[in-house]
């Protein structure tokens, strides 16, 4: 009818999922001094405790996270926090830790690493690029400038150098293979990836197929 003002609930729903995606991947940084910030969506938190001070940008459900032992450097953290799990070489401390159920992979670096890493592996995860998810930042921990960058762990996932172990050769081909095929998806995307090597990448067993996954994007 003419007049009829219906409501557009597609465009309405088009503008809604911007919005979420731009509040997701862009938490706007904190300028308050004080005790407690929060926003929904990722979640900006700054805690007091002495004279310590840190800020922890989290995923949707992971908040929970800001209660792990930060004011201790990651490699001096308590054996009963960590989980012995096999991981690939690397210049940072990495440590496999388990809350709630969950199991994480922890990296220690700066913070301007960490947050544009973490910014990348949740752009890349998006486009439904095989890698790892990435959940949270924790900024000035223990000290300021630090950082830890937490992704969750690929379950089932192996190192190259735990497979190539195993003793059967057919299963460097198999690697090989994978390998290849995660370079072609990124160099398909536009992804440079300026840290490529068989040490940021982990392996799982999909369906009886191997399939590949970037783990570290440091230099993306």
């Amino acid at each position: 009818l003419a007049g009829d003002r219906r409501p557009d609930r597609a465009g309405r729903d088009r503008r809604a999922h911007r919005r979420l995606r731009r509040a997701t991947r862009r938490p706007r940084p904190d300028s308050t001094s004080g005790a407690v910030v929060a926003r929904y969506g990722p979640l900006t938190r700054r805690r007091k405790d002495g004279a310590m001070s840190l800020r922890v940008t989290a995923a949707a459900g992971e908040h929970d996270l800001l209660f792990l032992p930060w004011d201790i450097p990651l490699e001096e953290w308590p054996e009963d926090t960590i989980v012995a799990l096999p991981r690939g070489i690397s210049r940072h401390v990495v440590r496999f830790v388990r809350f709630q159920d969950r199991v994480y992979a922890l990296k220690a670096t700066g913070v301007v690493a960490a947050q544009s890493e973490y910014r990348v592996l949740r752009d890349m995860r998006d486009d439904h690029l095989p890698v790892v998810e990435a959940v949270g930042v924790v900024s000035d921990a223990p000290n300021p400038g630090d950082a830890v960058l937490i992704t969750r762990y690929l379950d089932y996932s192996l190192p190259y150098w735990y497979l190539l172990g195993r003793g059967d050769p057919s299963l460097a081909d198999r690697l090989m293979d994978a390998g290849v095929v995660l370079l072609v998806r990124l160099h398909l995307e536009g992804v440079f990836w300026g840290d490529c090597s068989l040490s940021n990448i982990l392996w799982r067993r999909d369906a009886g197929a191997m399939m590949a996954y970037l783990v570290d994007a440091e230099t993306t």
